[in-house]
């Protein structure tokens, strides 16, 4: 079958000799950049109507594709209940396999089903997968279910995008006639790509606000929802791209140069066992593969080498999604009274910087720059667009820096923190001291201390993270004062009680009927981490007797449509969350068949703060009044100071991603263009990787430990791609290419534009002239 390939590629290149009047040839394949003059009376082709299909198609396909991204990993967190770890690590898992599975969907365009019936086939997988998706966020399903629902459709959405991915805009580069339309085909891929990016700063600001801002199925989000209209887009591409199979131009099939290369490399390896000396390894494939085709295999090899360090940058590049986004949910998106930025909808800067700034930089900086010839060589701009990366990460790294001091204090397994709130009218001194207790002791420090403090009425401390020991609880008055309620002085006898480890529980100190003072433990433990929707928590208390049924009622002085009732039982509730905001409380309450409404006051919940609100009655007085207590400190830091390191991340990808496209395919060997392609795709499959296996093993205690290392490790990595590319030789498409691969030696003229454009392609990979 090689040998057929051999001869079958060998005949389609002699086919593309044409012999001139004076018999000499000329060849048809071999790329020629000078002006060709228009023949006379000939006529302009006019622009393909077909690919209009094709860029709804590639508009709607990106719009699934981004937007099942943006929302992803806080749904793995928030509604599956994955730690940020595993959510990452899933996250990037599906990613690496969208990019892996392209290699195999090109196989499948070029030497099995064609372009066309590849893509309808794969969008049909793609358009399941993202409907099951949509499925496995319905909230009625077990957890259990909807986690091996989600699991698998993201599989088959991936496989979905692999058969897409390289067979779309080569198919709609297939509807040219070329050389006649070169200019229009440029035109094809501006408009092909804008329509990626488009798709993808659309999806990136309306998902999210479907995830968020719309509540279905008594929840307070609606990821079904989020997921749903991607996947309703999917099947939308789907028939508008096979509306346009009348139109479209079909090529067909023949063998693919990927399995092919693939062949040769195993049989080299194969025969490696040979006893004979040849120059390269792939030579032992010399007795059954062409000359030419080895060495167009060799200069895939050299590029494959120069490329893999650019693994790291996508590594970076592509935490958008997973660490960044966690990020901007520990941060304040309050832009005004209507509009509050989601923690997702950052990611859109990119899109939207993509869009704007590589026309700038085509038109503007890179000819300004080239002026001082500067950045003038591909590889220098991949070098200094990697450089950018890792500064991007610093950027996040000190501001996750700044981020941690609003950071909840969480007690370990041997600790414990505790609130004790004084509801009483009157000034109180709190004595706590250590219990001893010999099977605690050898579980803990054995330096306990006692701690103390004075509480004015409805006042509270915090203890955090102190040794979970047991612990009396002594109350005296403040010196020279009484606490007296309805006539009698209050007393208190010494409280012992045992905190649970690793937790957080408040104790509220009032009086009982008989007129005793009493410390009244909560059954409910407070909730200090900040919350996973960029929301506010809260949990409300209370020692109200003058009802004996009533509810708490938070409305928004916004919003008044926007209003919730709490019921307590036990004389409080579990922990909830509410949009930030501004809140009036009421207390609604029935008494002697008579229901009254006190209003109590306004309270300001913050996003990512942790709430305990006090509903107290004066014993003296009856009077009811609110008090909030901040458990954790809310998102002060807003979600804007993100922007810096997306825009410098944004300057890195214009510098690496484009960049480092155009240069895989001028310096791929003609063969082997769609191949490097391919290639180029493994890099984000690899980078991908990276972060799985870092992140799995949970190597670094704080987040921004993690955003510096990844900075080093892109300097590595930027080190190790100037040095390859210092060593680099250019493949050239010279007439040793052209003479091996079985077609006569161009004339002179064709020669010298051959070595024109050997001489472009040295100085623009590696600066050598």
């Amino acid at each position: 079958m090689i040998e057929n390939f051999e001869d079958e590629n060998l005949r389609k290149k002699k086919r593309s000799v044409r012999l001139l009047e004076d018999d000499t040839p000329q060849i048809q394949n071999v790329e020629d950049n000078s002006e060709e003059k228009p023949l006379l009376g000939s006529k302009k082709l006019p622009f393909p109507k077909s690919v209009f299909f094709i860029f709804l198609n590639e508009f709607c396909e990106r719009y699934s594709f981004y937007g099942l991204e943006a929302i992803l990993a806080l749904f793995l967190r928030n509604i599956l209940n994955y730690t940020e770890t595993a959510s990452t690590v899933i996250y990037h898992l599906f990613v690496t396999l969208s990019y892996t599975t392209p290699l195999f969907g090109g196989i499948f365009a070029d030497s099995v089903f064609g372009k066309f019936t590849t893509t309808v086939y794969f969008s049909v997988v793609h358009s399941i997968g993202s409907a099951a998706l949509a499925i496995g966020a319905l909230p009625f399903l077990s957890i259990t279910l909807g986690t091996l629902v989600t699991i698998l459709a993201l599989i088959v959405t991936a496989i979905g995008i692999g058969g897409i991915k390289p067979s779309v805009a080569a198919f709609g580069g297939d509807q040219f006639k070329l050389p006649e339309q070169n200019d229009q085909l440029t035109i094809y891929f501006s408009i092909y790509y804008l329509s990626i990016n488009v798709g993808a700063a659309l999806s990136e600001i309306f998902t999210p606000i479907l995830r968020k801002d719309i509540n279905c199925f008594g929840q307070d989000t609606c990821y079904s929802l989020a997921f749903a209209v991607p996947a309703i887009l999917m099947v939308f591409s789907l028939v508008a791209f096979v509306l346009g199979k009348r139109m479209y131009k079909m090529k067909p099939v023949t063998e693919s140069v990927t399995v092919n290369t693939l062949n040769c490399i195993f049989y080299a390896i194969g025969n490696r066992r040979e006893k004979r000396e040849v120059d390269h390894w792939l030579d032992y494939a010399s007795d059954k593969y062409s000359l030419a085709f080895i060495n167009d295999i060799k200069a895939l090899f050299r590029v494959l080498v120069l490329f893999s360090p650019l693994v790291i940058f996508w590594s970076l590049w592509t935490q958008m999604g997973t660490t960044w986004t966690f990020q901007a949910t520990r941060m304040n998106g309050y832009l005004s009274d209507t509009f509050t930025l989601k923690p997702d909808q950052l990611q859109v800067t990119n899109s939207i910087l993509i869009l704007f700034l590589i026309p700038i930089f085509d038109t503007a900086i890179y000819p300004l720059l080239a002026k001082c010839n500067c950045l003038v060589k591909a590889i220098h701009r991949i070098s200094v667009g990697c450089f950018f990366m890792s500064i991007s990460f610093v950027v996040a790294g000190c501001l996750e820096l700044q981020l941690q001091n609003s950071y909840p204090r969480i007690p370990s397994n041997v600790e414990t923190s505790f609130i004790i709130i004084n509801g009483l009218p009157c000034q109180l001194n709190i004595s706590i001291d250590p219990v001893f207790v010999e099977n605690q002791l050898s579980t803990v420090s054995s330096d306990l201390s006692s701690y103390s403090d004075t509480l004015e009425e409805y006042e509270n401390s915090l203890f955090e993270q102190i040794p979970a020991v047991d612990y009396n609880i002594t109350i005296t008055h403040l010196h020279h004062t009484y606490c007296i309620i309805n006539g009698t002085e209050v007393t208190f006898s010494p409280t012992e009680f045992l905190p649970q480890p690793g937790q957080v529980q408040t104790f509220l100190i009032t009086n009982n009927t008989a007129g005793e003072g009493v410390i009244i433990p909560s059954r409910t433990q407070e909730s200090l981490p900040k919350s996973d929707e960029a929301n506010a928590k809260c949990r409300i208390i209370s020692d109200v007797t003058e009802y004996k049924q009533y509810t708490i009622e938070l409305t928004s002085s916004i919003n008044s449509n926007y209003s919730s009732q709490f019921s307590l039982k036990n004389q409080e509730t579990l922990n909830f969350e509410v949009e930030p905001g501004i809140y009036n409380v009421k207390l609604r309450g029935t008494a002697n068949n008579v229901t009254n409404h006190v209003m109590l006051g306004t309270i300001e919940l913050l996003t990512g703060g942790s709430y305990l609100l006090g509903v107290f009655q004066n014993p003296n007085s009856r009077v009811i009044t609110a008090h909030l207590y901040i458990l954790t400190n809310p998102n002060v830091i807003h979600m804007l100071w993100q922007l810096p390191q997306y825009a410098i991340l944004t300057l890195a990808e214009i510098l690496v991603a484009v960049t480092g496209y155009h240069f895989a395919y001028d310096q791929a060997p003609l063969s082997m263009k769609s191949t490097l392609q391919s290639v180029w795709l493994m890099t984000v499959a690899g980078g991908n990787l990276i972060i799985v296996f870092i992140v799995a093993f949970d190597l670094f205690p704080t987040q921004a430990i993690l955003f510096f290392f990844f900075a080093g490790f892109m300097l590595v990595g930027t080190w190790m791609f100037m040095f390859l590319g210092y060593r680099y030789q250019p493949h050239i498409h010279d007439e040793y290419e052209v003479e091996h691969s079985g077609l006569p030696t161009p004339p002179s003229n064709l020669r010298r534009r051959l070595r024109r454009q050997q001489s472009f392609v040295e100085t623009a990979a590696t600066g050598v002239k």
